[in-house]
């Protein structure tokens, strides 16, 4: 699953904007733009989820810094629409009064709008609607099969009501029968207050939405503190990355202890950083961890982490975000800052290459990640006459196309601001 379509209205620089997003995507433009209040949206997104809409708002600044602060006082409406697409089939099958009947899952499309009281500091949700798009085949005695086609399940909380619509005969069905968890949305919506969310629900959880639950409670996004993976680790710390790194040596120690991992591991460390031979992670007064690494010119001879460099240490990070994490979606900020421009490259190869299983969205200065990200990978961030935030896709822009025609690297259009025309 990913997100394959944003829609925004009055998010911090942003006041309105609709976007397509794809698997990997590579964010640009100048200081200000807005790149890091685009990456801020997939944070509030994630916050709601783990925390709740109250708690998301007030770690973005309270309502006044949520908004857009160049709009007048009175437009405080933000909202936020997000599509998902499913890569891999996914659905469930249920016995009902016409025979077995498989639900497989297409798409989902999720929307909400909040109103802003900016003099008391209190919102409450003026739309919040969800729909799965869902393909519908009975499965029958004599082993045949009759597809239904297409329906959406859609739930408008702000009714108090939901609704199930079938474009089918499946009209002659009950909701109950396919979603048994439904008749507990009916409770739920009779007890909540216009100031929580359909994510926020614990029947969030259930089929056919747990994709969307998972999706948004694991985005990642990284910013690793090199200082912090150079001390010594206790033993007792999360299996996962932490996304400032500091428990680099919990994660490597499982991925060494793994045959495959390991070996994967070291494969693609070694083609970014050759002279890596070996890597250990030692215990010491049973209570600390730390890595050591053993370089090609010195066997035999390991050099502790707090003596490793900084940029080595990024990158192995990286590597292990990028391949050995979990994760729906990670997302990372100016990820070149610490790496060789010879090395930049292999850096955004692997960032593709990862992403057949993860979204990954990068924002960069660099002319190199431009470079080597593929045209069709880039997004514009801009600011508009009225200061407002805009996204472009440089691939979509036909003066852009007529430079590439005449051999002028889209890196070289990017460093003389020529990309926005």
């Amino acid at each position: 699953m990913y997100i394959s379509q944003l829609s925004i209205s009055n998010f911090k620089s942003f006041h309105r904007a609709n976007i397509k997003l794809r698997k990997f995507n590579v964010l640009i433009g100048a200081n200000a733009a807005g790149k890091s209040n685009l990456l801020q949206l997939f944070k509030f997104i994630r916050d709601i989820s783990q925390f709740g809409l109250e708690n998301a708002i007030s770690l973005q600044g309270g309502n006044e810094y949520l908004r857009n602060i160049n709009l007048k006082r009175g437009n405080n409406i933000v909202g936020l629409g997000l599509k998902f697409d499913i890569l891999k089939e996914y659905g469930i099958k249920r016995n009902t009064k016409i025979g077995i009947l498989e639900a497989k899952l297409k798409n989902f499309y999720y929307t909400f709008k909040i109103k802003l009281n900016l003099k008391n500091n209190t919102y409450y949700v003026i739309k919040d609607e969800l729909t799965a798009g869902l393909h519908f085949i009975e499965y029958k005695k004599d082993n045949k099969t009759f597809d239904y086609g297409t329906a959406n399940l859609y739930i408008n909380l702000l009714k108090n009501s939901y609704e199930i619509n079938f474009k089918s005969k499946l009209k002659k069905i009950e909701a109950n029968e396919l979603f048994p968890t439904l008749p507990d949305m009916q409770k739920f919506l009779n007890e909540r207050i216009h100031k929580s969310l359909i994510i926020e629900s614990p029947l969030i959880y259930t089929f056919p939405f747990e994709k969307i639950a998972y999706f948004m409670k694991n985005i990642s996004m990284y910013d690793f503190d090199t200082r912090l993976p150079k001390k010594a680790t206790q033993f007792l710390g999360k299996a996962e990355l932490e996304e400032n790194g500091e428990n680099l040596a919990i994660v490597l120690r499982k991925i060494l202890s793994d045959i495959e991992k390991r070996r994967a591991f070291f494969n693609l460390v070694n083609n970014v950083l050759p002279l890596i031979e070996n890597i250990e992670v030692k215990s010491f007064l049973d209570k600390y961890l730390q890595f050591l690494i053993e370089e090609s010119f010195a066997k035999g001879q390991f050099i502790p982490s707090s003596m490793i460099s900084d940029g080595t240490i990024f990158i192995i990070a990286l590597i292990i975000a990028i391949y050995f994490e979990n994760k729906p979606c990670a997302i990372f900020e100016e990820p070149e800052r610490r790496i060789h421009p010879y090395l930049i490259s292999k850096i955004i190869d692997m960032m593709r290459d990862a992403s057949s299983n993860k979204q990954i969205i990068i924002s960069t200065h660099n002319p190199e990640a431009v470079k080597h990200a593929d045209i069709e990978n880039l997004l514009l961030i801009s600011r508009n006459e009225r200061g407002f935030s805009t996204i472009d896709r440089p691939a979509e822009i036909e003066q852009i196309k007529v430079f590439l025609k005449n051999e002028i690297g889209i890196e070289e259009l990017y460093v003389n601001n020529l990309l926005k025309l």
